[in-house]
């Protein structure tokens, strides 16, 4: 569903006593139907999230778990959806709606609707075609030094293009490029793909003024100044207590 959440937050993790580590149930939806819905990932995209499910996607086996639940149970459910229940819902909501709409001047609340209909409809397209042809996709992962991977998705020939890449920031550092990690030279983007790679970006810091690295540096040691400063009083004092009582 393109949920901004799976995999670092929303979510609920248990284990019985020798029982099995399960995951669910899942909750506060409100994010979902975001991004492209081609960018499907093993729900390790933000500094937060656990690369459990990337790791788990290296199985054989969950994946073949993967593949069964949604032919069997996701598709059909997403079918029906889409066919009957979810303008089922629309209707039972209408008057509801109505009344928001002139209480908070919601006026977007059909075009919205269609919106994420026609986003269902594409994702589910997506992964069928990605769980059905998936050695026809091409995985290219892009690492960066201070966030999780992000993975962009393409057919077995198709040219990676640079806006299909995530938007990178980072403080006072330039991104200069992106390097095929595996040759380490410049990635040019006007090739076809047809394999798996790995992208690292490449950055170039900004040089600071003086000032402001002085006072950087010292922020970050103040915590132990004040330590190593409260420790020395203490010091002093306890020693001059027990001076005073040899006294």
């Amino acid at each position: 569903m393109g949920f901004n959440d799976a995999g670092r937050s929303s979510a609920y993790y248990y284990k019985d006593v020798n029982g099995l580590l399960c995951a669910g149930p899942g909750w506060d939806f409100g994010g979902v139907f975001l991004g492209i819905c081609e960018h499907i990932t093993y729900l390790n995209s933000t500094p937060y999230s656990t690369d459990w499910y990337e790791k788990l996607c290296e199985q054989q086996d969950f994946l073949s778990e993967v593949q069964s639940c949604y032919n069997e149970k996701l598709f059909p459910a997403v079918e029906k959806l889409l066919n009957s229940e979810m303008q089922k819902m629309i209707d039972s909501i209408d008057a509801s709606v109505r009344m928001d709409a002139i209480r908070w001047q919601r006026e977007n609340y059909e075009q919205e609707y269609l919106d994420a209909r026609l986003w269902m409809k594409n994702r589910k397209a997506f992964l069928t075609e990605f769980s059905e042809a998936k050695d026809d996709i091409v995985t290219v992962t892009i690492e960066t030094p201070w966030q999780n991977k992000a993975y962009v998705y393409l057919k077995r020939g198709e040219v990676l293009k640079e806006e299909q890449l995530p938007e990178l920031i980072n403080g006072n550092s330039t991104l200069l490029g992106f390097a095929d990690a595996g040759t380490g030279e410049l990635y040019s983007f006007d090739k076809p793909v047809t394999e798996d790679f790995v992208l690292n970006s490449m950055w170039q810091n900004e040089s600071q003024p003086l000032i402001s690295s002085l006072w950087g540096r010292f922020s970050q040691l103040l915590p132990a100044l004040l330590f190593c400063g409260m420790f020395f009083i203490a010091g002093v004092i306890y020693l001059s207590r027990i001076i005073k009582r040899r006294k």
